[in-house]
């Protein structure tokens, strides 16, 4: 009778300890599964949309170059560029890609050095009302032959062909100091190139447009297609 007892509690015994085992193997699965889940949620991509072109886009874009042509920097400062997001100056120093981050326009009377605001003040103004045409114009270098330079059309053009110098100046950057540009950074950056519309006033001025929080603003300044200095 001791013997048997003594078995079957030794087998109850075991069978707790096993029990208890699988339990607690069970609780670190969940666990794991669970930071599994938080693992995968950080690092979901963001995928960004170009909205269509619509009669807001396009009305104010329209408005922006009217600013434009009346050379009121300070109303393209309070009305076009959102302050908190800012916008990008792009532009070659010595034939290197750069930009600035900017908050508003300088205006600059100076001549010393080129600046948006000396783009500004030499257009031309059409006469109105003008045409603003959804397609895209080419800026070409043509280094061997002048008859070429310059755009391929000539006029106020809209266009989804945005490229990507932002992006790939972060990139040149972060190479020679290291996490120069965060992956808030690189975001901001990417939103811009994927969901903009840029826009050609030839022969000077090009420039994004980038919906934030409802409307559109300015958020790029794209000096560097039309340099040609290498």
């Amino acid at each position: 009778m001791w013997f048997q007892s003594s078995l079957k509690f030794i087998i109850n015994l075991f069978a707790l300890l096993f029990i208890a085992g699988c339990t607690a193997t069970n609780i670190n699965d969940l666990e794991n599964d669970n930071e599994n889940k938080i693992i995968e949620k950080k690092v979901e991509v963001i995928e960004y949309k170009r909205e269509e072109i619509s009669e807001e886009l396009v009305s104010q874009v329209y408005n922006i170059i009217q600013t434009i042509y009346a050379g009121n920097i300070e109303l393209i400062n309070q009305k076009y560029i959102n302050f908190d997001f800012g916008f990008y100056n792009l532009y070659k120093v010595d034939g290197i890609k750069i930009f600035t981050h900017q908050r508003i326009i300088y205006d600059v009377i100076e001549e010393d050095v080129e600046e948006i605001s000396h783009l500004i003040a030499r257009v031309e103004k059409e006469a109105e009302p003008f045409d603003i045409k959804i397609e895209d114009s080419k800026f070409n270098c043509s280094p061997n032959d002048d008859a070429f330079y310059g755009w391929s059309k000539s006029g106020i053009f809209l266009s989804d062909k945005t490229n990507n110098y932002l992006t790939k100046i972060m990139e040149k950057s972060n190479k020679f100091e290291s996490n120069r540009y965060t992956k808030e950074d690189f975001e901001k950056a990417k939103m811009i190139e994927k969901t903009s519309y840029k826009v050609i006033l030839t022969p000077d001025i090009v420039f994004y447009v980038t919906k934030i929080e409802g409307n559109w603003y300015l958020t790029v300044f794209d000096r560097i297609t039309t340099d040609c200095s290498s």
